[in-house]
């Protein structure tokens, strides 16, 4: 998420390859391990950065699903699960709502995620959780 603030102007797409990379340093040297990547969470939104925020978290959690059906790992999209209508919930973050990491409800709702899909049998890359 970070990064993301970095793609103002030329998008996210020079990120993928370097995702790519990512997941193949871990599958060579811990071959065993199974891989999770997490969607982006929507952030807060100001009228200066509303576009170009969006426009990168969306086109990132793209690329997400195509690295992670590409090298058959899993993903964990959690996006929708903080949205309340069109926009972020804001029952997820702090009261304040600019910060981009969820307060102790949010954390729930992602630790809910994440014990359903390590306890799924079977890969399904266009599986939602």
């Amino acid at each position: 998420t970070n990064d993301i603030r970095n793609c103002r102007y030329h998008g996210v797409s020079k990120l993928k390859g370097e995702l790519f990379k990512l997941v193949r340093y871990v599958k060579e040297h811990f071959n065993k391990t199974k891989i999770f990547i997490q969607s982006l969470l929507p952030l807060p939104l100001s009228p200066d950065n509303r576009g170009y925020i969006v426009r990168n978290v969306l086109s990132f959690n793209q690329i997400i699903f195509q690295v992670c059906s590409h090298e058959r790992v899993y993903m964990l999209d959690v996006f929708g699960l903080f949205l309340r209508g069109n926009f972020r919930d804001p029952r997820l973050f702090p009261v304040d709502n600019s910060n981009i990491h969820p307060n102790k409800r949010g954390v729930g709702v992602l630790a809910r995620a994440y014990i359903n899909r390590i306890h799924c049998r079977q890969f399904d890359p266009f599986s939602p959780n």
